[in-house]
């Protein structure tokens, strides 16, 4: 069978549309796109693999099991459509065949990471984590050196809430193979497991020997905010901006803090956050709370409601447009926002805060 090669321009265009509506989340126009150049060039298997991503982005997995098979069936000496099959059979909850893809595609490359970790995952979907662990510790034997064994027998058992036996693997891991990743992991599972003093001391040693790693020092800026400890998270994420000098999300949050302690600073950060990353809710909602306190009551407001025409659903915002009213000396309007929030009731997780804004007006 005949197919164009990879920089054929139809297929190059094809699939730059089809990845480019399904990155703005229209996967039916992206389906559309497949579907099109699937027309044009039907034994093309690039342009298979683009159909069948397309259909699972759309939730047409039967029709993805079709393309990924004759996928499969025209690359017989590679396993990567059987990997894609075997998470098309996932998504019609076909299990049995989805592992029947799977030991097809670690007998055309043994001991193939992403198979082996799928099988793992779909042993944890049948509720048998001892064959998962199996899986994990096999590979362990054969490739001892790698971490990818060992973070596997973590993430399983932190998938079965079990923080404590995830934590040697994670050191495991971490001696082989030291990533960012598994650090978070074990720092989390160290906390979970209820060993603070050594989650801070595992925590500050990263830090020293990763001096640079700007993703493990937002990591702990996001935890020092979520415990409300103001002086450690901004001396984190002023440490990622150091790395990182147009990290909008660092910028954010640091500015969000420092509006929060009603401290200076807050508008240069918020403005720039979202020059760096226009139109993203959450840096608007925080843009504009910032801008009420600078006494901009205007551009605050058009700003929030801007941002709560994007995300509708989101209660959080309506709050936040609230709490605008209220600095702004607008009681009338604070009141009304407040009241539309507690008539949700339940639905909204933090009625206390509603109540305590409403006994301030």
């Amino acid at each position: 069978i005949r197919r164009p090669p990879r920089s054929t321009p139809l297929y190059s265009s094809a699939a730059s549309d089809v990845y480019k509506r399904q990155g703005l989340g229209d996967a039916k126009a992206a389906l559309a796109a497949a579907q099109e150049a699937s027309a044009a060039l039907p034994n093309s298997v690039e342009v298979m693999e683009v159909l069948g991503t397309a259909q699972l982005a759309a939730g047409q997995g039967q029709q993805a099991v079709t393309t990924f098979s004759q996928l499969a069936a025209l690359r017989p000496d590679r396993p990567e459509p059987q990997l894609r099959l075997a998470e098309a059979h996932v998504a019609v909850k076909n299990l049995k065949e989805a592992r029947r893809a799977l030991d097809k595609a670690l007998e055309i490359r043994p001991g193939l990471l992403p198979a082996q970790r799928a099988l793992a995952q779909l042993a944890m979907r049948e509720d048998n984590p001892q064959e998962a662990l199996r899986i994990a510790r096999d590979m362990q034997t054969a490739q001892p050196k790698q971490a990818a064994g060992f973070a596997l027998e973590a993430d399983i058992e932190l998938a079965r809430n079990r923080p404590e036996a995830a934590i040697e693997p994670l050191r495991k891991a971490l001696q082989v193979g030291a990533s960012t990743e598994t650090a978070i992991k074990l720092h989390t599972a160290l906390n979970a497991a209820m060993r603070p003093p050594e989650a801070e001391r595992m925590a500050a040693s990263w830090v020293k020997e990763h001096p640079r790693d700007a993703a493990f020092r937002y990591y702990l800026g996001d935890i020092a905010l979520a415990r409300k400890d103001y002086a450690a998270a901004e001396a984190h994420y002023r440490s990622v901006l150091e790395v990182q000098p147009n990290n909008a999300l660092a910028m954010n949050n640091l500015a969000w803090m420092l509006a929060q302690q009603k401290r200076p600073g807050a508008l240069p950060l918020a403005e720039k956050a979202n020059e760096l990353l226009p139109n993203r809710v959450p840096l608007m909602d925080t843009l504009a709370y910032v801008l009420a306190l600078e006494k901009q009551p205007e551009r605050a407001v058009a700003l929030q409601r801007k941002a709560m025409a994007q995300n509708p659903e989101d209660p959080s915002l309506r709050l936040t447009l609230a709490k605008i009213y209220a600095v702004n000396g607008d009681r009338t309007q604070a009141k009304a926002e407040l009241d539309t929030l507690a008539k949700l009731g339940d639905k909204f997780g933090a009625q206390d805060e509603v109540a305590r804004l409403m006994a301030t007006l």
